[in-house]
């Protein structure tokens, strides 16, 4: 029972800013970023210290992209995308971690509903608090109450195709044993 969702949703990651990562960057992006990741975007993101590592990149050109990820002290790891915004800025932003869970209990209410034929109100689909980073499938476990009968289900959302400036592209909501 799964349902395929693409409907243009702006779930974007709010907070997360673009750091200057000095004019070292355009010597050292990669020691820019890493810095970054292990300074400003530990505090902001606030899953703890992360361990920063990046992939050195080819060229140092307006608009060109490099990964990078922040390991947390219990070992989940969060995906970076850094990119050249100007000469030697440095802006990273992450690919797999959800902020803002509700957004995605208000997106899996809208799709689900019409795949049962029944009302689901966001307040039935619990999804994890705070700063949630997906693991290497793209996924978050929530879970869905079933009003009539109480019973609590599990449901997976599946993200992925992280756009900058719109959020997951993808979003693909599961729900398990759910008795209809």
């Amino acid at each position: 029972m799964s349902h395929h969702h693409r409907r243009a949703v702006w779930i974007a990651l709010l907070g997360f800013v673009g750091v200057a990562a000095g004019c070292t960057a355009s010597a050292d992006p990669a020691g820019a970023a890493v810095e970054l990741i292990e300074g400003e975007l530990s505090e902001q993101i606030e899953l703890g210290p992360l361990a920063g590592d990046c992939a050195e990149p080819d060229e140092v050109a307006l608009g060109d992209e490099f990964a990078c990820t922040g390991v947390t002290e219990g070992g989940a790891i969060i995906n970076f995308t850094a990119v050249f915004e100007s000469g030697d800025m440095v802006f990273l932003y992450p690919t797999n971690l959800v902020v803002e869970s509700s957004l995605f209990e208000v997106d899996a209410a809208a799709a689900l509903g019409p795949e049962f034929g029944i009302e689901i109100d966001p307040a039935q689909i619990e999804c994890p608090e705070g700063v949630t980073v997906l693991d290497a499938a793209g996924q978050m476990f929530c879970t869905i109450t079933d009003v009539e009968t109480g019973g609590v289900f599990p449901m997976t959302a599946t993200l992925g195709n992280y756009l900058r400036d719109q959020g997951f592209e993808e979003r693909f909501y599961e729900v398990g044993d759910w008795v209809e």
